[in-house]
C-alpha cells in the first residue's frame, strides 16, 4: 500500500467528503466562469495546483482512471514501490519553486 493511500485511511470519511466536495466546488466555478467569459483568461491558477489536496486528488483521479505511463514510463505501481507521497512532495516543491519542467505529452 503506498504511503498516500496509509494517509488517506487516517483522514476521517467526513474530512475526506469534506475535502473532496470543496475541490469539486472549486472546478465548478472554474468551468462557470470560463463558459460566461469566453476571453476570460486564468491567469492565477498555477498556485492552486500547488495545493496538497489537489495534487492528492489528481492522483487518485487519474489512478482511479486508469492512467497510463507517461513519456518518463513511470507506473503508478514503480511510484508507489518507491513512495507515492514523496513523489508528490516533490512534484509540489518543483511546482512551488516554478522549477517543474513537464514532458511532452504521449498521443
Amino acid at each position: 500500500m503506498c504511503h498516500a493511500s496509509k494517509e488517506r485511511e487516517t483522514i476521517p470519511l467526513s474530512e475526506r467528503l469534506k475535502r473532496i466536495e470543496q475541490i469539486r466546488r472549486f472546478q465548478r466555478k472554474l468551468y462557470l466562469k470560463a463558459k460566461r467569459e469566453r476571453d476570460f483568461r486564468f491567469y492565477v491558477l498555477y498556485d492552486k495546483i500547488c495545493r496538497w489536496d489537489i495534487l492528492v486528488w489528481a492522483w487518485y483521479r487519474v489512478k482511479a482512471n486508469g492512467g497510463s505511463p507517461g513519456i518518463d514510463g513511470l507506473t503508478f505501481e514503480h511510484i508507489e514501490r518507491h513512495g507515492a507521497r514523496e513523489y508528490l512532495q516533490e512534484l509540489q516543491r518543483d511546482l512551488l519553486a516554478r522549477t517543474y519542467n513537464p514532458s511532452p505529452v504521449l498521443r
